[in-house]
């Protein structure tokens, strides 16, 4: 089954608890693999993004694909 990344913009995203960080924003690929290579992350209002691991710029955060462990109805990370 095929997914395309607009299929995926807006879904919650999860760390591996099961806390809300935010919602999918956007998703970067590589052209020349043809390969996500990260997922923008829109984090919630109430949320420090200096206190996570990833580059935040504007409220948007980018993880990398290595760090998300499954996409289902919800985006899941594996930290």
């Amino acid at each position: 089954m095929a997914i395309f990344g607009r299929d995926l913009v807006g879904r919650e995203v999860v760390d591996s608890h099961g806390e809300v960080l935010g919602q999918l924003f956007d998703v970067v690929f590589d052209n020349q693999l043809g390969e996500i290579t990260e997922f923008l992350v829109k984090i919630g209002a109430d949320l420090n993004a200096e206190l996570l691991p990833w580059v935040a710029k504007d409220g948007v955060v980018s993880v990398p694909v290595a760090d998300v462990s499954r996409i289902a109805t919800k985006v899941h990370l594996i930290r």
